[in-house]
């Protein structure tokens, strides 16, 4: 033990530089899978962002689908690639906005997503049309930036767009395509010719000139069970439609006139059914029909002073709005009506929709489109949301809102008035009145100046007779409302979108 020689020294010396050796390539080798792992992760939060920044924007490809170059995000041209209006952004809250642009909705929705994330991250967005092809090309970005077949073809059918989107994170670029398909939906009920709070068909004219009770009653009876229908079509009414004491609040003119009768003359060949809902569409919907009139430039929105930009009594339809939707935010104070003239040889729009004021239709001639009152005002003299006059016709729909919030006056009002009907001629008509003897009491004279009772007594004329020689001056004019399942279906929005299976995939990076 007294021996000085060191061997255990040397020894000791050794084996501490091994440790070192070992430690310091063991924290080499966790140093480089901590880098790696760093990268790794750099990596994967970018390709999750531009797959974010895809999902965006194929989202709000499914709720509006661009129209025209106007609606992509720089738009330079109607011919313009997609390669040159590619939008970009960070992660950073837009400033909130009532009309925000595409980037600004697609940035809200990444900066909601990725809260925390690199404040230096950025992100790029480019929409394409699908070109006939069902696979990445990176030649795409060279055609058009949107597919101009949807204002050539309304029809509702799968819409397609390739979109390519690109993150950066921490230097880590990551970039993935895929197409997206986007489907039309019905905005309004597909199964009824109308929808409203509360309906009415006016016969006032044959009503005053049948005061005689004992003649008014089996008359308009037999007017209404035989002959053509006022409404071709099933009808939705915000009311119980069992409840006989209910369905006249629902109901007016003829119809609550034989609701207490029997069921046939009520349901006029119609199917009543219960509409529960206040609105005809769903919010969200109507905005987008909203963004389709201001596209197409027939949107009237109010003026600065908050009067509607249509005046009351002004004409409903703009030149050339055949195939289009024309949106109309008030009329006038919102208390009066805007006049649709059928007049003009095929008055037609894919739909016309007022939000405050109603709608007169008159000429006397066939509207071809969907009628859909908001009700968001009640109209002076509590007239009808969408009144039908002069013998004119609708060939469609028509939809009326009711609105709780006007209270007393918060049923929509759809009504048709009949033309006025000639007795005098009807009767004529008859077999009875056509020799010399019984033509005097047959003329229009001798019924407006005798008790009708006495004449149709002497003449030998039943009410179902004067019935039947009516019916075919309102059978000129009826149905005012005829359900037309392919115009209804037009009035469409762009609803649900997804990525088509397959064509999802990692592409070169380019910005």
């Amino acid at each position: 033990m007294r021996a000085e020689r060191g061997s255990v020294l040397v020894t000791a010396v050794l084996v501490v530089a091994t440790m070192l050796v070992l430690g310091t390539a063991m924290l080499s080798i966790v140093d480089t899978q901590t880098e790696q792992t760093r990268t790794e992760r750099s990596g994967d939060a970018t390709f999750n962002l531009a797959e974010a920044a895809l999902n965006a924007q194929a989202f709000l490809l499914g709720r509006n689908w661009p129209q025209s170059t106007a609606q992509m995000p720089s738009p330079s041209g109607s011919a313009a690639p997609c390669s040159g209006q590619t939008m970009s952004g960070t992660l950073d809250d837009p400033p909130a906005s009532a009309t925000p642009t595409l980037r600004d909705q697609v940035q809200r929705m990444l900066a909601q997503t990725h809260a925390g994330a690199a404040t230096s991250a950025r992100w790029w967005v480019t929409a394409c049309e699908e070109g006939g092809r069902s696979a990445w090309d990176a030649s795409l970005l060279n055609g058009n930036a949107y597919d101009p077949s949807v204002a050539a073809d309304p029809t509702p059918r799968p819409r397609r767009m390739w979109v390519r989107a690109e993150a950066q994170i921490g230097g880590r670029r990551r970039a993935v395509a895929a197409l997206v398909q986007a489907g039309q939906q019905p905005a309004l009920p597909t199964n009824l010719a109308v929808v409203t709070g509360r309906l009415g068909a006016d016969l006032r004219t044959t009503a005053n000139v049948l005061v005689d009770g004992q003649t008014a009653g089996p008359v308009l009876g037999n007017l209404v069970a035989g002959g053509k229908p006022t409404i071709s079509g099933a009808v939705g009414l915000r009311c119980s439609v069992l409840d006989q004491s209910d369905l006249p609040n629902c109901l007016q003119g003829i119809y609550k006139a034989t609701s207490m009768t029997t069921v046939a003359p009520l349901l006029q060949s119609n199917d009543f059914v219960n509409f529960r809902s206040d609105s005809a569409m769903s919010a969200e919907q109507l905005a987008l029909l909203r963004q389709q009139a201001q596209a197409s430039g027939t949107y009237f929105p109010r003026t600065s002073a908050g009067a509607g930009s249509v005046a009351a009594g002004g004409p409903c339809l703009p030149a050339g709005s055949a195939g289009k939707i024309v949106f109309i935010e008030q009329v006038g104070d919102g208390t009066g009506s805007c006049t649709l003239d059928t007049a003009p040889s095929g008055a037609a729009a894919k739909a016309l929709i007022v939000g405050s004021g109603g709608v007169r239709v008159r000429g006397g001639r066939t509207f071809t489109g969907v009628i859909y009152a908001l009700h968001r005002t009640a109209l002076a003299g509590a007239v009808a949301d969408v009144r039908i006059e002069d013998g004119s016709k609708v060939v469609g729909g028509v939809f009326v809102d009711d609105n709780p919030d006007l209270g007393a006056g918060r049923r929509g009002v759809v009504e048709v008035v009949a033309p006025r009907i000639d007795i005098g001629q009807a009767i004529a008509t008859l077999p009875v009145c056509q020799n010399l003897l019984t033509r005097s009491l047959c003329s229009l004279t001798s019924v407006l100046t005798g008790p009708l009772d006495g004449v149709l007594s002497t003449l030998g004329i039943s009410a179902a007779e004067l019935a039947g020689a009516i019916q075919p001056q309102l059978d000129a004019h009826n149905p005012a409302i005829t359900f037309h399942d392919a115009t209804v279906r037009a009035v469409t929005t762009f609803g649900d979108s997804a990525i088509v299976p397959g064509t999802f995939r990692q592409v070169a990076p380019m910005f």
